[in-house]
């Protein structure tokens, strides 16, 4: 996996999905990466409840992190003084400037099964957009939405090992991972599927289409 797209719905949710399995491709194979997200903390009506000053600080702590500049789509409307995410060809066209923007290896994002309609959204998406792309489509598991989704099916385990700090490291950029239960709680997780992996921390995904 040389080229990896991770496409997620808000900033903090692919450093809560897969930031492990990301800097484990970035470090021993020396993956260049790309992450995208469908609603972006620069626009005029980005998250009230955080704050946009706020989010834009925790979203370029985690580009610096992670060593490059996030990416993000442009087509969203605005209900109510908050961005909102559709699902349609015109989404969809703009996703397909992403995802064939490079000739990837790889494609990660939420689970269709997940019951944030944002990651939903963002999950029917990719999905469409990725639809003749030659890359692995990965869906990844995401606390707490996992919790009730019951059509996520993992069929592939990645030790993270040594990348569980680097991880934890990302969430804490954002307001939610200063909660210690919070990320006492992500620890858990990983080390749940750590025992289906055999080690200590592990991130999980469904592997929806693969390429041998």
């Amino acid at each position: 996996m040389r080229k990896i797209l991770a496409i997620g719905a808000h900033p903090d949710d692919i450093e809560l999905g897969c930031a492990g399995t990301l800097r484990r491709f970035q470090i021993l194979q020396d993956a260049e990466i790309d992450i995208v997200y469908t609603l972006s903390p620069y626009h005029d009506v980005a998250d009230i409840v955080v704050g946009r000053d706020k989010l834009i600080a925790s979203t370029e702590a985690s580009e610096k992190d992670f060593g490059f500049k996030f990416q993000y789509l442009e087509s969203i409307k605005s209900i109510d003084g908050r961005p909102q995410l559709v699902n349609n060809n015109i989404t969809v066209a703009e996703m397909d400037s992403f995802v064939y923007a490079k000739d990837y290896d790889l494609i990660l994002t939420h689970s269709d099964g997940d019951y944030h309609n944002d990651h939903v959204l963002t999950s029917q998406i990719v999905t469409a957009s990725a639809r003749k792309s030659r890359a692995e489509l990965w869906h990844w598991e995401q606390y707490p939405y996992c919790n009730t989704n019951t059509l996520f099916k993992p069929n592939l385990f990645v030790n993270i090992d040594p990348y569980m700090e680097f991880k934890l490291k990302t969430i804490s950029n954002y307001a939610i991972g200063f909660d210690k239960q919070f990320t006492k709680r992500i620890m858990s997780q990983a080390n749940v599927r750590g025992v289906q992996r055999q080690c200590n921390f592990a991130e999980a995904f469904e592997v929806r289409k693969r390429n041998i």
